[in-house]
């Protein structure tokens, strides 16, 4: 099956652009988000998708934008009694809308792989590309066409002539 929101996820990801994306759990009516419902967050604030109404969007953009920052998902609760929510692991908001439901949403980020850049086919880079791959980096490999200057044979100067070098 087809899920738009799904698909500007991976491609957003493939792109290594995180993103976030928030799925409505749990309700209780009435509210206008129902379980399932979903929503893909971008780094700029923009949502895309439908997790609820106005009340809604600006407490998951900005769990989403926390959750991009720090790499962990979360579990919102937007409901009239936010004060007297006390359970671990629960992030809670007081509903600002007269509507008087309560929403739980699920925060995930997506972030892009972290990227290994390789320089040289040493035996050492050869195996921090297989180490990287294996850990689900994006490895990428830099071959230089001549070594960096570093690693060139050194060049004295003689005491002749400053103009003679010497070998």
């Amino acid at each position: 099956m087809f899920d738009p929101i799904l698909e500007r996820a991976r491609e957003q990801t493939e792109r290594g652009e995180p993103c976030a994306l928030a799925i409505v759990v749990r309700y209780e009516a009435p509210i206008s988000g129902k379980p399932g419902n979903k929503a893909l967050i971008l780094p700029d604030g923009t949502l895309h998708g439908w997790i609820g109404g106005g009340c809604t969007r600006p407490v998951v953009i900005r769990e989403a934008l926390r959750a991009m920052q720090d790499g962990r998902p979360r579990l919102v609760r937007i409901t009239p009694e936010a004060a007297e929510v006390e359970v671990e692991g629960i992030v809670a908001y007081s509903m600002t809308c007269y509507s008087g439901g309560t929403l739980d949403v699920y925060i995930e980020p997506l972030l892009p792989p972290p990227q290994l850049l390789v320089l040289g086919r040493s035996a050492v880079a050869q195996a921090l590309v297989r180490l990287g791959r294996t850990l689900r980096y994006r490895v990428l490999v830099a071959i230089p066409k001549r070594p960096p200057r570093c690693f060139r044979k050194p060049t004295f100067w003689c005491r002749r002539s400053p103009s003679t070098i010497c070998r």
